[in-house]
């Protein structure tokens, strides 16, 4: 941003004083901006958030927001396709060999996912990417589900892999853009907790469901649903952030970067600053 100072019309300086004039005028401005970011540093803005505050009407709603994002991606079931991809393709009747590389190429597709995720995060925006990610997550989790009961292995294995790339390309990465985006780090840390939280609930419970009655296909379409409510909620509740700056929850430090020289009567001193995180 721009600090301009604007001083009375004076005669234009004779040469001889012309450098002096230009240091002195260069001095009161700097002493203008030390002011003003004494101003900044100091307002209630950017102090640091308490755990009252945390909790307080400012940002209780979007904690709430935030928690309920972390436990819709851990009941995603990316994670637990994760964690358990080898129990899940033999299941699924596939071999030794065939589940082994099965895992090895989740791998490949997580990370080919994040990637593209972060090209198209800004473009798309956080919002846009929820939805259809969520929604698209949804019916393949079906779609695997019903493979499962039919006892098509390479069809499985295949459903599984698209189901990760879904995960990695929308509600994996995007819990964690979003939370950065509306919390404070106080914040963001309350929500980690709360991942791992979620993580450890998912990763006791995901094996005792897969031996259980329901089986493979049951654990799958329980993450259809959780997935699609998931989307509902990306839909009426999630808000946007894509270009939000929030000085409420990004803390700014200015870097100054010119002080002009007045070159017209008015006078009219300016400093420049960068605004960095």
């Amino acid at each position: 941003f721009v600090l301009m100072i604007r001083r009375p019309s004076r005669s234009t300086p004779k040469p001889s004083s012309a450098a002096s004039d230009v240091y002195k005028r260069q001095e009161s401005v700097k002493n203008e901006v030390k002011r003003t970011l004494k101003a900044l540093t100091q307002s209630d803005a950017i102090r640091e958030v308490t755990w009252a505050r945390l909790f307080g009407p400012m940002y209780k709603k979007a904690v709430i927001v935030v928690l309920f994002l972390h436990f819709f991606q851990q009941f995603a079931g990316g994670n637990a396709i994760m964690m358990y991809s080898t129990t899940i393709f033999k299941k699924g009747q596939a071999s030794d060999t065939t589940a082994l590389i099965g895992t090895i190429l989740l791998g490949a597709i997580t990370v080919d996912g994040v990637y593209a995720y972060s090209l198209i995060v800004e473009e798309a925006g956080r919002k846009k990417i929820m939805i259809w990610g969520t929604l698209c997550l949804a019916f393949a989790h079906a779609i695997l589900a019903t493979l499962i009961i039919l006892e098509m292995a390479n069809a499985q294995i295949t459903a599984t892999l698209f189901c990760i790339f879904l995960y990695s390309i929308s509600i994996g990465p995007t819990t964690w853009v979003y939370t950065s985006e509306v919390l404070p780090p106080r914040g963001v840390g309350l929500a980690t907790t709360s991942n791992w939280l979620f993580t450890w609930i998912i990763s006791k419970l995901s094996p005792v469901l897969f031996e259980s009655f329901i089986g493979s296909q049951g654990v799958f379409f329980i993450f259809s649903g959780c997935t699609f409510i998931a989307f509902l909620y990306s839909v009426y509740i999630l808000k946007e952030t894509k270009g939000n700056y929030d000085i409420e929850n990004n803390p700014l430090y200015l870097s100054l970067i010119h002080i002009s020289e007045p070159t017209r009567p008015e006078r009219i001193s300016y400093a420049v600053f960068c605004l960095k995180k």
